[in-house]
């Protein structure tokens, strides 16, 4: 093996290192919270929207979860999460009962090591790891089916169909791609949503929904941009939510990397609101939701009961969110008031 091929491997291995950044800030946000500046929310409510919760799962009294990390609801209400300490994927029923686990530790089909972010198309689940290249697919009874080769780190997927994948990974380069891949692995097309620049490719990663449209909405997690685009690469808007420049950098070894997290989560309803989830520079840090409308519109804010890594829609429009510290999800029932139009 050649020196540069060694050396090339040794800062991949870097790059994963500091990828492991970005999920903590992800799945422990207080640590990221001590040193920010707040910012209020500058929309002015066209609706008032309030919380109801209707279900818990999970709890400090009981094991059905220890630190979830991404969660999916098929279209019977079955809720399915990847847990980040018990190196899983379960499945709960509408109720919020267990009722089946898979996965343990280690590197075989099926096996996680970290994992991490969970889409689901109508039959499968699509699990990654932070630790593992390649997606791992199972079917909605937790039935591993195959591991769809990918050999880089991924920052965030969402499924298009039972067989199309977008996915934001992460590479040493300076630009944000989406990369449109099928269930084999094989691409069928890369959409350049940031300019390439000599920062790390951290700098532009981004959060992905796929809208009721089929349109991709971006959250950028370390600048102020929230974007909607086509599936064939065409930006439709871009805004601006917090009224800031870009989120102060710090340094780790000989790597510039951002100290503060913008945006965490961006995903939409079945009427095609979005909604995002701030990061750390606002009033009430992972906290605070925007409410937009499918043209980026501002038309409400809420705050979560407490903060969470991460919102979730489902396709009967209840919201998901994080509690007690990863031990728990909880759904709730979002309510609206006042003009709708």
């Amino acid at each position: 093996m050649s020196v540069k091929v060694i050396k090339r491997q040794s800062i991949e291995l870097m790059m994963v290192a500091l990828l492991a950044v970005v999920p903590a800030a992800v799945l422990f946000p207080g640590a990221f919270l001590a040193a920010a500046t707040t910012t209020a929310l500058h929309i002015e409510s066209r609706l008032e929207v309030r919380l109801e919760e209707v279900l818990s799962i999970g709890s400090l009294d009981d094991d059905a979860l220890f630190m979830w990390a991404g969660v999916a609801v098929d279209s019977d209400g079955f809720v399915y999460v990847t847990d980040a300490m018990d190196y899983s994927l379960k499945k709960f029923d509408p109720s919020g009962r267990l009722v089946k686990r898979t996965g343990r530790k280690g590197q075989g089909p099926g096996e996680f090591l970290a994992p991490r972010f969970l889409a689901a198309s109508c039959s499968y689940l699509f699990a990654t790891d932070q630790s593992l290249t390649g997606i791992q697919m199972f079917d909605k009874d937790l039935e591993f089916v195959s591991r769809i080769p990918f050999n880089r780190p991924i920052a965030d997927i969402a499924a298009i169909s039972e067989n199309t994948l977008a996915v934001i990974p992460f590479s040493l380069g300076g630009s944000g791609t989406i990369v449109l891949l099928d269930a084999q692995g094989r691409v069928l097309k890369e959409i350049q949503y940031a300019e390439p620049e000599k920062k790390l490719s951290i700098f532009n990663f981004a959060d992905l929904e796929i809208d009721p449209s089929g349109d991709i909405l971006l959250a950028y997690s370390f600048r102020d941009r929230i974007e909607k685009w086509s599936p064939s690469g065409q930006r439709i808007w871009s805004r601006q939510l917090l009224d800031r420049e870009d989120v102060k950098e710090k340094r780790i070894a000989q790597f510039t990397v951002p100290s503060d997290v913008m945006y965490k989560t961006i995903t939409s309803d079945s009427s095609g609101r979005i909604y995002v989830l701030s990061g750390s520079l606002t009033d009430h840090p992972s906290r605070d939701v925007f409410i937009l409308d499918q043209d980026g519109g501002p038309l409400a804010t809420l705050i979560l009961p407490e903060p969470s890594h991460c919102i979730y829609i489902d396709g009967h429009d209840f919201l998901y969110s994080r509690a007690n510290e990863g031990v728990t999800v909880k759904k709730f029932r979002v309510v609206f008031s006042g003009p709708q139009n």
